[in-house]
This record gives C-alpha cells, sequence and structure tokens, in this order.
C-alpha cells in the first residue's frame, strides 16, 4: 500500500497532469472571455433599457387634457399636464384657422395611444380633427368622405376613429384609421347615431331613429352586419350613449322622452352584456349629450344629474342647467352625489385610466372650469383656473414633454367665498317605471378652494385644451338604492 506524501512534499509533474493543468487553463480561459463578451452586450443592451426606464415615467402617467376657451384668436390650444402635477401647464397643439362662426364642443382621448380627438360645431356644418399627443401634429379626419363629420367613438385599441359623415345630404358612417387615413364604412342604417365596438372589434352596438316622435332602436350585430339582434326597442324614447363596461358583461345608457323638448331628464338603465335583464338606476340629466363613463374596472358609472327639474328654462336653455356629478355603484344600485354645488352648471366626468380621480367641469366657482375629485380621499380641486376649461379627458400615457407655461396667479378667496353646500334630492321615476332613490349629503369645501352657486351663462367662445392634480378635503355619503324593476315593467326589448 503507497503511502501518502506529506503536505510539504513536491507534487511530481507527471505528463497526465501536465495535460489536465492546460485544459484547465485553457477552459478558464474560454469561460473569462465569454463572460466579458455577456457583460459587453449586456451594457450595450442595458443604456437604452435605462433611457426608456428614465421616460417610461411620463409615457406611463396620464394626463388630464381639457379644452381652454380662447375669445379673441380663430383657434384652439390643446395643453398638457402629468397628472402627478396638475398645476402644471404647457401647451400641447395648437388647431388653427378655426372660422369664425365655428366652436369646440367636444375632446375625447384614444382609449390606448396618443390621439385626441376634437370635434368643431358650426353655423351650418361640423368636422373632426385629431391631434397627436407626442407630436402635438393636427389631422384632418373625414375631409375626403363628406362635407362635414361628427365624431361618434373611438375603436377600443385607439388606432380607429368612428365618424359620421355627411350627416344631412347622405349619411355614412366610417371607421378611419388615423395614421394611414384608410377608411372602411360600416354597414349599419344611415339613420345611425352611435356607434361603438367591442374590445376585440370584431361587433358593435348601435343604436338608430327615423327621427322626432318615432322613437329608437338599438342593435348589436358583427362589424360586417352579419348576426344582428335588435336588444331594444322604444317607441316613445330615445336610447343615448349606450356602452358597454370593459369587461362586457354590462351596458349603460340613458333613456331619454321623444319630444320637442332639447334638454329634460331621464333615466339612467344598465342591463347585461346581451342587452337583456334592464335595470333602472335612477334620473339622469338628458339632452345635452353627456355621457355616463364606466370607472376602469367597472365597478361604477359617473353620469350626470339634473338638480333643477321643475325649472322651464332650464328644458329650453343648456345655460340654465343645474347638475351634479353622480356615481351608480354596480353591485348594489347605490347611488352618490360626488359634488354637491347648489346651482352650478357641472358636466362631463371622466375617469382617470387608474380610477383614482375622476375629472369634470363646473361654473361653481363663478365661471367654467375644469376640477378633479380623488377618489378614495374624497377631495376635490379646481385645476383650471381664469381660462374657462371645459371638456376634461385622460390621456392614457404622458404627451410630448414640453417647458410648463407660466400661470395666472390667483388670488386667495375671501372668506365670503369660503361655503358649505348642503343638497338634498330625491329621484323619481317616471309614472311608467317604479323606482325611489335619495341623496342627501353634507360637504365642506376648505377654504383653499373656491366655490359660488351662481351658474354662468356664457357665450361659446373658441377654446384651448388642458391637464392637471391634488385633492381637498370634502365629506361625502348617504349612498341610496335603485329599485331592479321586474321583467313586467320594464320596456320590451
Amino acid at each position: 500500500m503507497n503511502a501518502r506524501p506529506p503536505s510539504s512534499s513536491r507534487v511530481e509533474l507527471t505528463p497526465h497532469r501536465v495535460r489536465r493543468l492546460v485544459l484547465i487553463l485553457v477552459l478558464s480561459g474560454l469561460f473569462l472571455a465569454l463572460a466579458r463578451t455577456l457583460r459587453d452586450i449586456a451594457t450595450e443592451n442595458a443604456q437604452p433599457t435605462a433611457q426608456s426606464t428614465q421616460s417610461a415615467p411620463d409615457n406611463a402617467e396620464s394626463s388630464l387634457a381639457y379644452l381652454e376657451d380662447d375669445l379673441t384668436a380663430l383657434s384652439a390650444k390643446i395643453a398638457h399636464h402629468p397628472r402627478r402635477n396638475l398645476d402644471q401647464r404647457a401647451t400641447l397643439a395648437e388647431v388653427p384657422n378655426i372660422p369664425a362662426m365655428c366652436g369646440l364642443s367636444g375632446l375625447w382621448a384614444a382609449p390606448r395611444g396618443q390621439w385626441l380627438a376634437v370635434q368643431f360645431n358650426c353655423e351650418a356644418s361640423a368636422f373632426v380633427r385629431v391631434v397627436h399627443a407626442q407630436s402635438g401634429k393636427v389631422e384632418e379626419v373625414g375631409n375626403d368622405l363628406g362635407s362635414d363629420s361628427l365624431f361618434l367613438s373611438w375603436s377600443p385599441t385607439g388606432n380607429e376613429i368612428i365618424v359620421k359623415v355627411d350627416v344631412v345630404s347622405n349619411p355614412r358612417v366610417y371607421a378611419v384609421h388615423v395614421a394611414s387615413g384608410k377608411a372602411e364604412q360600416l354597414p349599419v342604417p344611415e339613420t345611425t347615431y352611435d356607434v361603438v365596438l367591442t374590445q376585440n372589434g370584431k361587433r358593435m352596438l348601435y343604436s338608430l331613429t327615423q327621427g322626432l316622435g318615432f322613437g329608437s332602436e338599438t342593435w348589436i350585430a358583427d362589424v360586417d352586419g352579419k348576426n344582428a339582434k335588435r336588444i331594444m326597442m322604444e317607441p316613445n324614447h330615445i336610447i343615448a350613449y349606450a356602452r358597454w363596461s370593459p369587461n362586457e358583461k354590462q351596458l349603460t345608457y340613458i333613456r331619454m322622452p321623444d319630444s320637442n323638448i332639447p334638454f329634460t331628464v331621464g333615466e339612467l338603465w344598465m342591463r347585461d352584456g346581451a342587452g337583456e335583464n334592464p335595470v333602472l338606476l335612477g334620473e339622469a340629466d338628458a339632452g345635452h349629450g353627456y355621457e355616463p363613463q364606466w370607472s376602469p374596472d367597472g365597478a361604477q358609472i359617473a353620469y350626470v344629474g339634473r338638480e333643477n327639474k321643475d325649472n322651464p328654462a332650464a328644458d329650453q336653455r343648456a345655460e340654465r342647467l343645474a347638475s351634479n356629478i353622480y356615481v351608480a355603484t354596480v353591485s348594489d344600485k347605490s347611488l352618490t352625489n360626488v359634488t354637491q354645488f347648489n346651482e352650478s352648471w357641472t358636466e362631463n366626468p371622466a375617469w382617470a385610466p387608474d380610477g383614482e380621480y375622476l375629472a369634470f367641469n363646473t361654473n361653481a366657482s363663478g365661471a367654467m372650469e375644469v376640477w378633479v375629485y380623488d377618489v378614495k380621499g374624497k377631495g376635490l380641486k379646481q385645476v383650471s383656473r381664469g381660462g374657462h376649461g371645459r371638456n376634461p379627458t385622460w390621456l392614457p400615457g404622458g404627451g410630448k414633454q414640453i417647458a410648463a407655461e407660466p400661470e395666472t396667479p390667483t388670488p386667495a378667496p375671501s372668506d365670503t367665498e369660503t361655503a358649505t353646500l348642503e343638497t338634498s334630492s330625491t329621484v323619481e321615476p317616471s309614472a311608467t317605471e317604479t323606482a325611489t332613490v335619495e341623496v342627501s349629503s353634507t360637504v365642506a369645501i376648505s377654504e383653499t378652494e373656491t366655490t359660488t352657486v351662481e351658474p354662468a351663462a356664457t357665450d361659446t367662445p373658441t377654446p384651448e385644451i388642458i391637464v392637471s392634480e391634488t385633492p381637498v378635503a370634502v365629506e361625502t355619503e348617504t349612498p341610496v338604492t335603485g329599485e331592479v324593476l321586474p321583467p313586467s315593467e320594464t320596456p320590451t326589448p
């Protein structure tokens, strides 16, 4: 038996051991070279990744955009502010050469991407423009399709805009790809006044009417017109803004009387995604064009409720409306008045993409301005000041990064401008329906906000678009339940 040599003894370098040592050294060198190569590749790839990571918050952070009227210039400015700093204001783009007898009537951000649609209404026509939030470029939409155009909706991808053209002479509805301009006519009747698509773009929900006194119908069909099914036929009512929930398991809409009264009181309804099982949620304003807004999680619906239901002047003149923003909760059918302004014109609710904020505009401060409601903190903040802000909408990601414009200093409100507002209202169903809804709440607005109860009757000036954030403590309570109607008391679909 061979004895093991002591540790201090020399190890004999046999040819076999030499070969093993050389092999180990070669392999070690190869591994080191490979590690350096992988490190260099990782470093090169990491640089763009780091840049995109740095810019990601701006691109991912939603921004609040809104119109801001300019009483003198025949142009419309679009400004953009990151949601994390709603006090910052910057011009995103400018829509030039607006005809003297035209004004902006709406602003809608695409659900994805960076497009904004702007509606212009003129004395004898209407037209749509789109603005890219990164480049600020203004594009015409549908001009080669007809003499006028009306915005109906965005496709779920945000790449196509649904417009109705030649509204009077030869009405048609198109899905227009904004970047390429390619247009595809949708197979809907010429009397169609509203169209939205499913998330996969394969089905559509549309409403149509033959005119005043003929009521309305609402249909679901494939985008090629096949498998059409009428889900509602209302001989005495108009169905306005039928909209699927984000998961398409429910749909909501405004049901308003088919009459020659331009501004009336309607009803907020909800059905399942197939258009069955109608449920009356409560009364809602009708005639002004306020679309009910699903929260991003589909748990709530924001809408405009009219407060001066018995005022005949408000039936004829839009600016005489006294209203507040309400939220209906889908699970228990409860209603909560998010705002409690007295005798103020409050409109256009718009959810932030994360559901944490609800923007709207109101003249509660004495002029029409954009405000934001903090859903979790129950706070209200006035965003625009002195610019007649309106039509808020949320870009799903940040727009073009540009330097902020200086804000006009706003004097601090006096003690007399601080108000505690109390409202109590009962939503009564029409004679043919059965539902009772009561709302009662008290709101204390801090001294940092200015509130006035006079509705401002203003002319329609040429507008501008903006974006902004930060809440003020407000107490809201008293949800109310809308009664689910039995099938015998609901309209026959």
